[in-house]
C-alpha cells in the first residue's frame, strides 16, 4: 500500500477507535499512521495524526503525553501557516492545561485561538473557541464568566446543529447553574445533553450526566432520587469499563464518583437509563 494511503487509513481506523473509547488502539493506529506519512512529507496529515495523539492521551489521562503531542502538533501547523488546524489543536492544549488547573496558561491560549478565529472570520472555529473559554472559567470558578461563553457557544451550536458542542455547551450549563444553585435550570441542561448524548451512545458523559443530576437531588435532599442517579451512572461507567478518574469535572462530581466507585456490591446497579428514560421521552 502505498504510504500516503497507509497513513489515511490507519488515521480513520484511530479515529473509529476513539469512538469506539479504544484508546489502547487508536494510539497503535495514529502511531502507524505517523510512521507512514513520515515517509510522504506530508505536514499537514502529520500534523492531525500528533493532534489526535494528543486527544487519545488526554482521553487516556496521560497528561504529559498530551501535551508533548499537541506541542508538537502546534510546530507543524505553524511551519506550514495552517491556521484554522492550529487553532483547534491550540484550544485542546488550552483544555489539557484547563483540566491540569494551569487556568492561566488555558485562557491564554484559549483566547489566542479565538482572536485568530475572529481575525479569520472562521464562522466555525470563533464558536469552539468561546466554549473552550466556558471550560477555563468554570474551571476557575468565575461563573458569570463562564455561564456568559457557554450561552454565546449554546446558542450558535444550535442555530449551527452541531450536536457534539451543543452537548458540551449544555453540559457546562448545566455545570455553572448547579453550582450556583440554580436547580431547575441546571437539571434542564442535564436533561437535554442526555437525551443527545444517548442517541450519540457517548456513555462516559451520560454518566457524568447522570453524576451532575445526583448532585442537584442531593443539594435538595431528595436522597431516594440522588441515589437512583448514582445507580445509573454506575451502571453507565460499567458498561463502559470506565475505571479512571474524572479530572474535568467539580469537586463535587468527583466526590459523588468517588463514592460510586467505592461500593463494592454491583448486584444492586440498575440498567444505565432506567431511571431518566420516561422522564426524557416528556421532556422531548
Amino acid at each position: 500500500m502505498q504510504d500516503w494511503k497507509q497513513a489515511y487509513a490507519c488515521y480513520d481506523l484511530a479515529h473509529a477507535y476513539v469512538l469506539s473509547n479504544d484508546y489502547a488502539k487508536a494510539e497503535e493506529s495514529y502511531n502507524e499512521a505517523r510512521v507512514a506519512v513520515n515517509r510522504t512529507w506530508d505536514k499537514h496529515q502529520l500534523g492531525h495524526i500528533l493532534s489526535g495523539l494528543g486527544d487519545v492521551y488526554a482521553l487516556s489521562n496521560e497528561d504529559a503525553k498530551a501535551e508533548a503531542s499537541y506541542l508538537e502538533a502546534r510546530e507543524v501547523f505553524a511551519s506550514i501557516g495552517e491556521l484554522e488546524c492550529g487553532g483547534h489543536n491550540t484550544i485542546q492544549l488550552g483544555i489539557l492545561y484547563r483540566r491540569m488547573n494551569e487556568c492561566d496558561k488555558a485562557e491564554a491560549l484559549c483566547k489566542e485561538a479565538r482572536d485568530m478565529y475572529v481575525r479569520i472570520r472562521s464562522v466555525r472555529g470563533i464558536p469552539h473557541a468561546t466554549l473552550a473559554l466556558g471550560h477555563v472559567y468554570l474551571r476557575r470558578g468565575d461563573y458569570s464568566q463562564a455561564e456568559a461563553f457557554y450561552t454565546e457557544a449554546h446558542d450558535t451550536f444550535v442555530r449551527t446543529g452541531d450536536t457534539p458542542c451543543i452537548i458540551s455547551s449544555a453540559m457546562g450549563l448545566g455545570h455553572v447553574y448547579r453550582l450556583c444553585g440554580e436547580y431547575a435550570k441546571a437539571e434542564a441542561m442535564y436533561i437535554k445533553a442526555h437525551t443527545l448524548l444517548v442517541r450519540l451512545r457517548n456513555k462516559r458523559f451520560i454518566g457524568i450526566a447522570f453524576l451532575g443530576l445526583a448532585a442537584i437531588r442531593e443539594r435538595q435532599q431528595r436522597s431516594t432520587e440522588a441515589e437512583d442517579y448514582l445507580k445509573d451512572a454506575a451502571a453507565t461507567f460499567s458498561e463502559l469499563g470506565w475505571e479512571d478518574e474524572l479530572p474535568e469535572c467539580d469537586a463535587q462530581i468527583k466526590s459523588l464518583h468517588q463514592r460510586m466507585k467505592s461500593r463494592e456490591s454491583k448486584d444492586d446497579v440498575r440498567g444505565p437509563l432506567c431511571s431518566l428514560s420516561a422522564t426524557l421521552m416528556v421532556a422531548e
